[in-house]
């Protein structure tokens, strides 16, 4: 395997080399590990800016398709629209913030809808997927915008 070898050679991570090796058709459109590929970005010579473009268009795109579908879910329609409507200037701290609030919002009201223990279940899923997706952009943009 190419891919592997030349991962190898630049000494990426175990994580990367491992997934690589299970996965014989992986690809950057089925990388599961957003810094996997800006490290990749970095060896391949993008400088720092086209990096943090990148990141800010994941960033965007996870902010208006992923988190709105998980507060929909949670039965947060009102959140997850004004998360769709972000424009491309957004001030992604403040979406973040605004977004992170929403699934706070959804996990309490999860977790005190007792007379549906399923549905309750659902939601508080729904809005830790969102918190941890959230939290791993935002760790991510200190690592590269910072």
């Amino acid at each position: 395997m190419i891919l592997l070898e030349w991962l190898e050679d630049r000494d990426a991570c175990s994580g990367a080399r491992d997934w690589v090796a299970a996965n014989p058709d992986a690809s950057v459109a089925t990388c599961p590990r957003g810094e996997w590929l800006l490290w990749l970005a970095a060896e391949l010579g993008y400088s720092e800016a086209e990096r943090a473009q990148a990141v800010r268009a994941a960033v965007l795109r996870a902010l208006r398709i992923y988190a709105p579908d998980a507060l929909d879910a949670a039965g947060f329609g009102e959140h997850a629209a004004k998360l769709r409507a972000l424009p491309d200037d957004a001030d992604l701290s403040a979406a973040w913030a605004a977004a992170w609030s929403a699934a706070r919002a959804a996990a309490d009201a999860a977790g005190g809808s007792a007379a549906d223990a399923a549905g309750a279940a659902e939601h508080a899923k729904c809005a830790d997927d969102v918190r941890a997706a959230l939290a791993d952009l935002q760790a991510r943009l200190d690592e590269v915008l910072v």
